[in-house]
């Protein structure tokens, strides 16, 4: 049985994970002791520790995935890394990485996100270059019935 949920939620939150940048003060009162590794580095060090795992890897769909796991742990995080050197991350993370990630997609599908529609959905969207929140609500609805 979970004593601490609400602090197990904000850590698996990647809006409200701060990772490794918890203070020793804000883990203690925060009741996260155990739940994350017990090093505390600030921003500029995690961006480094994510830098260097970004330089090691073999190709940009690895470079890629890092950074989705990145996206899904710590928003925070993520954008940083991005803002951190946007020539060289820009590419991996948009075109023309991001392409062959598609292709690839359900080979490195890490955790869902957003809305996917299967293709017999589109012919229902047809007719309207703009979906409501309620034609939206119909097309999932006949999608999964």
């Amino acid at each position: 049985m979970m004593h601490n949920r609400p602090a197990y939620d904000m850590i698996h939150n990647p809006r409200l994970n701060k990772g490794t940048a918890y203070t020793a003060q804000e883990r203690k009162a925060l009741h996260i002791e155990g739940l994350i590794p017990p090093a505390v580095e600030d921003l500029d060090r995690q961006i480094a520790r994510v830098v260097a795992q970004m330089d090691a890897a073999s190709s940009d769909l690895h470079r890629y995935t890092l950074l989705r796991s990145v996206q899904d742990r710590n928003s925070t995080l993520y954008y940083a890394v991005l803002l951190s050197d946007p020539e060289r991350f820009l590419p991996i993370v948009y075109t023309p990485t991001v392409g062959e990630a598609c292709i690839k997609f359900g080979h490195i599908l890490r955790r869902s996100r957003g809305l996917y529609l299967p293709s017999t959905a589109a012919c229902s969207a047809r007719g309207s270059s703009r979906m409501g929140a309620a034609a939206v609500a119909a097309v999932v609805q006949r999608s999964v019935c």
